[in-house]
């Protein structure tokens, strides 16, 4: 009995010291990712990567293979810089874009 809770003692230290030693946010340090990919003005990330526009899963991303897959979405805001985008991406490598999606409305151009 006394070597079983002297083993559980030293585990329960040990657990705590590397706790100390682990940077801060560690054990957290995926959950807020974002990836450099917009579908109108939302940018997509962890959170939001597998419905993008919070509408059902009209617009999805898989970060392993750089696919936006599109089921109709409604579309309705712009990512906007120095453009506006309806989807954007600055992905290191190419976006492949699947599915269906119609653009439609006026463009706009700026000086």
């Amino acid at each position: 009995m006394r070597k079983h809770l002297m083993r559980t003692a030293f585990f329960l230290i040990a657990c705590m010291a590397l706790m100390l030693l682990m940077p801060a946010g560690t054990a957290f340090a995926d959950q807020d990712a974002s990836y450099p990919v917009w579908v109108g003005a939302t940018q997509v990330t962890d959170a939001n990567k597998d419905d993008i526009l919070a509408d059902g899963g009209s617009a999805k991303f898989d970060p392993e293979s750089s696919t936006l897959t599109l089921d109709n979405p409604q579309i309705t805001d712009f990512y906007e810089d120095n453009f506006n985008a309806c989807i954007y991406s600055e992905l290191d490598e190419p976006l492949t874009i699947e599915g269906t999606v119609e653009l439609t409305g006026a463009g706009t151009s700026r000086d």
